[in-house]
């Protein structure tokens, strides 16, 4: 049997076999499926996304041989392990057709494009080869333990109200009632103005007050348009901590996640942690991570049995730079803005990120890259921290724990982010077992379906506020609505600031709740 590249990478597997030296292909679209299973990609079973017009490589040649037995059973073993399935043999070729282009096309974008001229490639291989080998070893997976931290839940029922209908009647969500939904998140696409603030506010503070305040959130409030005056009355309501890290210390090291007692893990997490500077700085290529990488397990490994925090970082990152006589780039300023702008505690009060309400401010003066890599990071952190925690488990009457609320405001910058997108991805999938809800602000519901996955499905209770794209379709998918499309057109019609489409009980549109309204029903 054979497997083929699309038309287009056949000449990107040709340059980089050249330009590395490799006597044959065979090694070049070896390291290209490593390289795209390393970064964590993985293909939804309709996906069909190259052609099979390039280059042919016979399986036994691909995979190479020892010993003259193939060494497809261990390329089938690890894609199985992968994709936490038994592929069929098919399914097996499948899959490893699309990582070979998928490694491909990253390859050739990062080596004969983006550093296109400059001798690097060397680097870049050694860094691909550190990576793997930093996951070999004896010992616990990343983020799993056969040990699971036991960490409290709310196990009541939670409900709450999110408008009335045209008679004046309340439209309740029952959240964790399985019986209602199988999944706890949430997604409200709304243009600016049209009440998606006022009611996400006015849902958490429904939550703080019914679930007697122990189901704890963060607001990712990426603008940071809301300042500690204008929301006092929310924060005394929900007992929520205000922070402007321009004004305020951030109680909180986006390192703390990283294991000191396993080796293989604390690589992981470390690999983990210098790819999350990097998703939202393109300027940052493979010799700064790696040595970015360096410098952060030299910090690790000496820190004493205590996670270093973001300026202990730096200053051994200005050191490092020092020593190898490196001019200041990108990835400096980077962390040097992080470990002074944002992450700017220098103490360890031992305080957890889910121990609190908080609402988290990122003012418009602090750049793009510097707001979305903090959001990332606390997201990052948050999908670690509770992957180690007990799953929930559903009561007699199918009612699910619930621990913590995640508000992820303007979340269109990171749906839109290819590298963003997998730890959105993640979230959604596998942290609601552990008693988490995503919420999920945007702008419109087009953002929620992308090329190479769709949140909606994953989303359970959508709500669409007024936007500008009315689509019938668009707004169809989003809301999981599969019957009429002239009720559907109707419903559209009626949307307005303040208003809201739903598809709860069957679609309706409603008078959605605002919080300013409810302080002065108060």
């Amino acid at each position: 049997m054979s497997i083929k590249t699309s038309e287009n990478n056949a000449p990107i597997l040709k340059r980089l076999t050249e330009k590395f030296r490799f006597p044959h292909n065979n090694i070049t679209g070896r390291i290209a499926i490593a390289y795209s299973l390393q970064c964590n990609k993985k293909f939804l079973d309709n996906d069909v996304k190259y052609n099979n017009k390039g280059f042919e490589y016979q399986e036994e040649t691909l995979f190479g041989s020892i010993n003259g037995k193939s060494n497809q059973v261990v390329y089938k073993s690890l894609i199985d392990q992968y994709y936490e399935k038994i592929h069929t043999d098919d399914e097996f070729r499948k899959l490893v057709k699309l990582h070979l282009d998928d490694g491909l096309e990253r390859l050739g974008k990062e080596i004969l494009d983006k550093y296109k001229g400059k001798n690097i490639h060397i680097d870049y291989l050694i860094n691909i080869i550190q990576n793997g080998l930093d996951f070999v070893g004896v010992g616990q997976a990343p983020f799993t333990s056969t040990s699971k931290t036991i960490l409290p839940a709310f196990e009541d029922l939670l409900e709450f109200s999110i408008g009335q209908r045209p008679d004046g009647s309340e439209i309740k969500v029952r959240l964790n009632d399985l019986n209602e939904f199988d999944s706890h998140h949430i997604a409200i696409a709304g243009m600016t103005g049209t009440g998606k603030t006022e009611l996400i506010k006015d849902i958490l503070y429904q939550i703080s007050v019914n679930s007697n305040n122990e189901i704890k959130f963060i607001y990712l409030d990426y603008k940071g348009e809301g300042n500690s005056n204008k929301l006092r009355s929310f924060l005394e309501y929900t007992d929520s901590n205000y922070i402007n890290p321009l004004e305020d210390e951030f109680d909180f090291n986006p390192l703390q996640y990283i294991n000191l007692s396993n080796e293989k893990t604390k690589n992981f997490n470390i690999n983990n942690f210098v790819d999350s500077i990097s998703y939202f700085e393109p300027k940052i290529g493979p010799k700064q991570k790696y040595n970015f990488k360096s410098v952060l397990k030299q910090c690790v490994d000496s820190s004493a049995g205590i996670i270093p925090t973001m300026k202990d970082i730096h200053c051994e990152l200005i050191q490092y730079y020092d020593e190898n006589d490196l001019s200041p780039d990108t990835l400096l300023a980077t962390i040097e803005d992080l470990a002074n702008g944002i992450f700017t505690s220098e103490s360890q009060s031992g305080k957890s990120l889910y121990d609190e309400n908080i609402y988290l401010s990122l003012h418009q003066s602090l750049s793009d890259t510097i707001r979305q890599t903090t959001v990332f990071l606390i997201l990052n952190y948050i999908l670690a921290v509770f992957t180690e925690f007990n799953d929930v488990s559903p009561n007699s009457d199918r009612i699910n724990p619930l621990r913590y609320i995640i508000v992820i405001d303007e979340a269109h910058i990171y749906l839109k982010n290819k590298n963003a997108r997998k730890i959105l991805e993640q979230l959604l999938r596998v942290i609601r077992s552990k008693g988490v809800v995503v919420v999920m602000l945007s702008q419109g519901p087009e953002d929620y379906r992308q090329s190479d996955f769709d949140f909606a499905s994953q989303v359970k209770i959508p709500i669409c506020l007024n936007v500008n794209n009315k689509a019938p379709k668009i707004i169809q998918r989003f809301i999981g609505w599969n019957k009429s499309e002239g009720k559907l057109k109707n419903e559209i019609d009626k949307l307005e600031n303040g208003m809201a489409l739903i598809n709860i009980d069957g679609i309706e549109t409603i008078k959605i709740c605002q919080f300013w309204r409810t302080l002065q029903s108060k």
